[in-house]
């Protein structure tokens, strides 16, 4: 593994630990203290969803004409300034704005990274290695990050975790400005292959369903089996401690097996733990289906990160990625909305509400399979 691979890992560490302190909570504290409906919240992420597909497409196009390091550096900086100026802004529709341009920043940074990621390996298999790793660092953070959320949300407040939030984020400049930098092509526009279009259809599906793990996950365990949130926040621990304990053991069982069995495997995985929750009574019951969540995300996520990046054109990584990015977060947003709105009508219904999210990991693992199983051979061969 490369040593810019260490940097990325450690950078993904410290940016995770940040943000993860208000990330999972951001819905749930618009709703709970700045007294948003649920109708607002969904709102809140539709215009993110717009906001941040235009910033991943700049991100993806920044990261090959200016570079994936300087990329990654001014939106490190701007995203920190944001949420210091959401700190000390008193106004509820100012919180919103300035978390909305943290996302915007974010999302810029998001795309750079996964093309940096994707720069330090040439074939599928190690790639999956590589993500293996990065999602180490990363998780490391998010295990950490939550519980101290949680205890921030508990008993000082959500603009508190602000300030934390983008203080620590400050952190990570120094480590950003020891990568080496890669360059692409500076050419605006590009048509994307077919069978990368064809990968992108079941990959919004998938984040569709992973992102779950955030507003919905806490809102239906805080509200209906009324588990507090601080211990809620362990939960998101325990995801992260699961990862960075055995995403790298999981990640060299996976790399050489078929990789479009295991994702569309990991979907069917990802579905029936969601939809476990519509049984959850108590914490132990929900300290269960999260290690059922866990296990399918160690599977599914190194594996459609190395699809994305193997199967772009390596003079336009970038802003393949930013088209990723795009999905990615269209995705995301999407599940966060749907579920939000399917909130209002069946909170207190769990298994209404959880069947969509078995129904979304369905399909997308039966899409993975028909899209791209004639691909297998092609795939799991390095370039030459």
């Amino acid at each position: 593994m490369s040593s810019n691979l260490n940097r990325l890992t450690i950078l993904g560490g410290i940016r995770s630990l940040s943000f993860s302190i208000i990330w999972p909570y951001i819905g749930f504290a618009l709703y709970n203290y700045y007294k948003f409906s649920l109708t607002l919240v969904s709102i809140y992420y539709a215009i993110q969803a717009v906001s941040g597909s235009i910033a991943y497409l700049i991100g993806g196009y920044s990261a090959d004409a200016l570079g994936r390091k300087k990329t990654m550096l001014y939106s490190s900086s701007l995203s920190s300034l944001s949420l210091f100026l959401c700190f000390i802004s008193s106004s509820p529709l100012l919180v919103f704005t300035f978390l909305q341009l943290q996302t915007f920043f974010n999302s810029i940074y998001g795309s750079a990274n996964t093309t940096a990621v994707g720069d330090t390996e040439g074939s599928l298999e190690k790639l999956i290695l590589s993500f293996s790793r990065f999602r180490i660092g990363v998780n490391i953070g998010w295990a950490i990050g939550p519980a101290i959320g949680g205890f921030l949300y508990q008993y000082l407040g959500f603009k508190e975790m602000l300030l934390v939030a983008s203080l620590g984020s400050l952190v990570s400049i120094p480590i950003v400005l020891l990568l080496s930098e890669n360059k692409g092509s500076k050419i605006a526009l590009i048509k994307p292959s077919k069978q990368y279009v064809k990968f992108l259809i079941p990959a919004f599906l998938t984040f569709v369903v992973m992102s779950q793990l955030g507003f919905s996950f806490l809102t239906f365990l805080a509200t209906v089996p009324k588990i507090p949130v601080n211990l809620v926040g362990l939960l998101f621990t325990l995801n992260g401690l699961l990862v960075a304990a055995l995403q790298e053991p999981i990640g060299r069982i996976i790399h050489k097996r078929n990789p479009i069995k295991m994702i569309s495997f990991g979907m069917i995985g990802y579905g029936i733990s969601y939809f476990s929750m519509a049984l959850v009574k108590d914490f132990l019951d929900a300290v269960v289906i999260t290690v059922g969540i866990t296990l399918s995300e160690m599977v599914v996520s190194p594996i459609a990160n190395a699809l994305a990046n193997y199967m772009a054109e390596k003079e336009h990584r970038g802003k393949y990625m930013g088209l990723f990015g795009l999905i990615s977060l269209l995705g995301r947003v999407t599940g966060q909305s749907v579920s939000s709105e399917l909130m209002e009508y069946f909170l207190y219904e769990p298994f209404y509400l959880w069947s969509f999210i078995l129904l979304m990991g369905l399909i997308s693992s039966t899409l993975y399979y028909i899209l791209l199983g004639n691909s297998v051979d092609r795939l799991v061969h390095p370039r030459e």
